[in-house]
């Protein structure tokens, strides 16, 4: 009995122990300090009349189809050179001032580079693309090259995949120049012309052009991620998710061979049973989950000190909930492709006629490669798994996945997004990162600087992330001020004398 009782106390303790530890973590968990405070930056902002208008310039962008198909299809060229003139009307200061070297790039893309009145300034990239993806019109509730302003929204293809961010950069450059407002600092914008289709005809001539200069830019920034809203429980205001790295890209080619033969005897084993046995084991033995390796950790890190009192114990006590919140990622499509390299068949070739036993069969496997593996490691999974010694594998394209950009407290380019952010949005909106599951013309400046990042700044609800490359795709008025705004503010904050001090 004695021993019973010393054990039920040794218990107790133990619990009592434990659940003060975990509340004691909770209540003392504190927000991200990053490089800059508020009193860092520029208090500068646009006024609302300012932005009058520049609803009307997007809506009207977004009339001009400029629709990437694939790789192997021509550019819509005369759409494209249509879109140029189009942003030269839009802003005509822009593009005609004395400050403002203007280049059309192979043609189609643009390149323009602001001088400062601070040259020995390194500049900072700022990136967007000018194409679209294609639609299917039958199944939009309005035309999708309509450019509507209607009930608060600009709707139409582009809206936010990304021509608002084209048109928020050059709104903001137009203000400034419009006032007088020289920028201190040098700045590159980058607009490429087939992102949609692997800008190798856009962004990656503008990449070596610049590497060609000598170009060493602080950061660049292109579309990514946005602010993230009802996306985390516990969590009520929106949350920055920054792309801090982005995933690669593999597609193999699995072939399998064996006897041909009449489908009235057939051979055993044959070609497309082969095929079929390695796709289902490559979907029941995927990919290793990597899920505490990445920048996931410091996303849940950053939840803690705003989520709700029974989410809170969880973000603030990963060493004791992570296995828990392991099985919530994996439970969720989009958050489990973040720690998983993901694995996709999406074709299928086979047999020529019903009758006939085909000699061979094929598949293509389509992954996109978590930036803590590489190649061989992925190829080396699929062939455990699959675990056919005979089964031939042939890659057809490969890009490797980024580095992982700096994204701690002490990291400047980082924590001047995430100050931007919250003089925008507020102190409570915070700043977290994240890994971007698509791709981005990224991947063709990653030789100018170590700093590369991600971030869509507006605003979205879990329903309408189904406007990326989706129907109905629209951005609120609002939302799209708000991004003119955040370009903007980023442009001024450069230009700060502490920022100036601390990335000359």
């Amino acid at each position: 009995m004695w021993d019973l009782v010393t054990a039920g106390k040794v218990a107790l303790t133990l619990i009592v122990g434990l659940v003060s530890v975990v509340a004691g973590r909770a209540l003392s968990c504190r927000r991200r300090r990053y490089r800059f405070s508020s009193a860092d930056l520029s208090d500068a902002d646009l006024e609302p009349a300012s932005l009058r208008g520049s609803e009307d310039r997007l809506a009207q962008g977004l009339r001009i189809p400029t629709v990437s198909t694939s790789r192997d299809d021509p550019p819509p060229r005369e759409q494209l050179l249509r879109y140029h003139q189009h942003l030269r009307d839009s802003f005509p200061t822009v593009f005609s001032s004395h400050a403002v070297t203007v280049e059309v790039v192979n043609e189609l893309s643009l390149l323009l580079t602001v001088a400062g009145s601070e040259p020995q300034l390194s500049p900072y990239l700022l990136l967007s693309h000018m194409d679209v993806v294609p639609v299917v019109e039958e199944h939009w509730s309005w035309p999708p090259f309509d450019g509507l302003v209607q009930d608060g929204y600009i709707i139409g293809r582009g809206a936010i995949d990304v021509k608002q961010t084209t048109h928020a950069i050059l709104e903001s450059l137009e203000r400034r120049l419009l006032a007088g407002d020289l920028p201190r600092r040098p700045l590159i914008v980058a607009l490429g012309h087939d992102e949609e289709v692997s800008g190798r005809e856009g962004a990656a001539r503008i990449g070596h052009l610049l590497e060609q200069r000598g170009a060493r830019p602080l950061f660049v920034l292109d579309e990514g991620i946005t602010l993230m809203q009802g996306f985390f429980p516990g969590v009520r205001q929106p949350l920055a998710v920054v792309g801090v790295s982005e995933k690669g890209y593999l597609a193999l080619e699995v072939t399998a061979r064996g006897q041909a033969g009449h489908s009235s005897i057939p051979p055993v084993p044959t070609a497309v049973g082969r095929l079929a046995r390695a796709v289902n084991r490559l979907h029941a033995d995927p990919q290793p989950v990597l899920f505490g390796r990445g920048p996931e950790m410091e996303l849940l890190r950053v939840m803690g000190p705003v989520a709700s009192p029974p989410f809170r114990l969880v973000y603030a006590n990963l060493w004791l909930f992570g296995a828990v919140l392991k099985r919530a990622f994996l439970k969720n499509p989009a958050l489990r492709a973040s720690v998983q390299t993901t694995t996709a068949v999406t074709v299928l070739r086979g047999g020529y006629k019903e009758n006939v036993v085909p000699a061979h069969a094929s598949a293509i496997i389509n992954h996109r490669i978590s930036p803590l593996q590489d190649r061989d490691d992925v190829m080396a999974c699929d062939r455990n798994a699959i675990s056919d010694p005979e089964m031939e594998f042939e890659v057809l394209h490969h890009s490797p996945a980024s580095p992982i950009s700096p994204y701690g407290e002490d990291d400047a380019p980082f924590g001047l997004l995430a100050g931007t952010v919250r003089q925008l949005y507020g102190d409570d909106v915070l700043t977290a990162p994240a890994v971007m599951v698509a791709n981005t013309d990224t991947r063709h400046y990653l030789h100018l600087t170590d700093n590369v990042y991600r971030f869509n700044p507006i605003v979205l609800r879990p329903d309408q992330l189904g406007m990326f490359h989706g129907n109905d795709e629209r951005i609120s008025v609002e939302n799209y001020h708000n991004c003119i705004r955040f370009y903007y503010r980023l442009m001024k904050n450069m230009e700060s004398d502490a920022v100036v001090a601390q990335m000359p």
